[in-house]
């Protein structure tokens, strides 16, 4: 009879326990999305935080997770701490898109919002072995290929950009590839490499060409090799397509004066 009252009471203490943790996670979400309403974000942030840290798993935490990370990222824009909601959706959610898509937002929040590229390279990389769309799997490549390039590691984003050009890219795409390329080479000092390119989307793509001034990237190339002749030759190809006429006559005078001021060359009067 001891023991049968022993285990009664025990197991009143277990509910009561299980009782209490389930009633402290509903009272926090509660006053966590009271403070949301509010727009008290920080206090809300608190809150959802402390249903996270009760229980984990529980799909209430979860839904706190969400929250917290949406506040974190678009609110507060304490970009760190989003990570670390969205980390955490993508350790416990079951729903398998969820966790592909929170390890995008971790990705992307490295790359555009901590200009973190080291983390972002690591990110994007674990998306990359996922079942993902082509289309997303050549947004995340260009994303590596950007950050090797803004961490100076020049010839690494050069062989992302190669291997991205393997794939069936929309033309847009194949362009603004290309045009990155060209510009990669050309901080290398590979200026005619980086011309064969630039030439190469002039002929094969006139109006992206002209809206991004690629004939003018051309002709500032040509000018860093003091190539002045071929850079006025490619302005004068470019000018009658050219919106500001004036502009390109202004550089192709200044180009001119540069090659008369040359030592050796004969001054007309």
């Amino acid at each position: 009879m001891k023991i049968n009252k022993k285990l009664f009471f025990l197991g009143l203490f277990a509910l009561f326990f299980i009782s209490c943790r389930l009633s402290y996670k509903n009272i926090e979400f509660q006053r966590a999305q009271n403070s949301l309403k509010k727009k008290n974000f920080h206090e809300a942030l608190m809150h959802y935080s402390r249903v996270i840290k009760r229980s984990p798993e529980s799909p209430i935490s979860l839904e706190a997770a969400r929250e917290a990370a949406r506040i974190s990222l678009f609110e507060t824009q304490q970009f760190s701490r989003a990570i670390d909601f969205f980390h955490h959706l993508v350790v416990y959610s079951v729903d398998e898109v969820e966790r592909r898509r929170a390890q995008e937002a971790i990705a992307f929040i490295y790359f555009e919002k901590l200009n973190d590229y080291q983390a972002a390279i690591k990110e994007y990389s674990r998306l990359l072995v996922l079942p993902i769309t082509e289309s997303k799997k050549i947004e995340f490549k260009l994303a590596i290929a950007k950050s090797y390039f803004y961490l100076n590691k020049f010839n690494q984003a050069i062989i992302e950009i190669n291997d991205l050009l393997k794939f069936e890219l929309p033309r847009d795409k194949a362009f603004t590839i290309n045009h990155f390329k060209a510009s990669i080479l050309l901080t290398k000092k590979e200026i005619e490499p980086a011309i064969q390119v630039y030439r190469q989307l002039l002929a094969e793509y006139p109006e992206l060409s002209k809206k991004e001034k690629v004939g003018i990237s051309i002709a500032v190339a040509y000018e860093d090799m003091n190539a002045l002749d071929k850079a006025i030759s490619i302005l004068e190809e470019i000018r009658p397509s050219y919106d500001d006429a004036d502009f390109i006559d202004i550089k192709i005078k200044r180009l001119k004066e540069r090659i008369a001021n040359l030592p050796g060359v004969r001054r007309k009067f």
